[in-house]
């Protein structure tokens, strides 16, 4: 039975794993769309690349990403900052997140908002409704949502996290 039990986890892991790096290939291939034109033909010649990194003036385009670790709020560090705000949190490294063409960041808490509780006692989260905004606020512009903690605070949580 115990080696039941630990395969099933292992497989929860694997899965949750497989998840996150789909996501994150999503998430490159949707920058590539986004940044660099594929519309012009491909060179044929022996040693020429793709055109697809290149303007059309033909001139080569560089985009810089940054990704975060885990946003995970928990209810002694919004304490911290007062009344469920932690834009102070991010102002040192604001300009970092501002220079890129793309923030990503894994938010590892749903944000079900005050009315569902502010927590983080025992392993349960859940960050205020004001959470989104101040994520914009700072220049991160791409966040997972997918994580163990995604469900902590039920189908509502879920519902609210937008």
């Amino acid at each position: 039975m115990k080696h039941k039990r630990t395969r099933l986890r292992m497989d929860r892991v694997l899965l949750l794993a497989g998840s996150v790096l789909l996501l994150l290939f999503l998430a490159v291939m949707a920058v590539r769309a986004v940044f660099f034109s594929d519309t012009g033909p491909r060179p044929t010649a022996a040693g020429q690349g793709s055109d697809s990194t290149r303007n059309q003036a033909g001139k080569t385009q560089r985009v810089s990403v940054t990704a975060t670790g885990d946003i995970l709020l928990e209810e002694p560090l919004l304490n911290t900052f007062g009344s469920g705000s932690w834009q102070d949190c991010l102002a040192d490294i604001d300009p970092l997140l501002a220079a890129d063409d793309l923030t990503i960041a894994n938010m590892e808490v749903p944000i079900g908002g005050e009315e569902l509780g502010i927590t983080g006692i025992d392993y349960s989260f859940n960050a205020p409704a004001r959470t989104a905004q101040n994520l914009k606020d700072h220049s991160i512009e791409f966040v997972s949502l997918a994580n163990n903690h995604a469900a902590d605070r039920g189908t509502q949580g879920i519902l609210n996290t937008h």
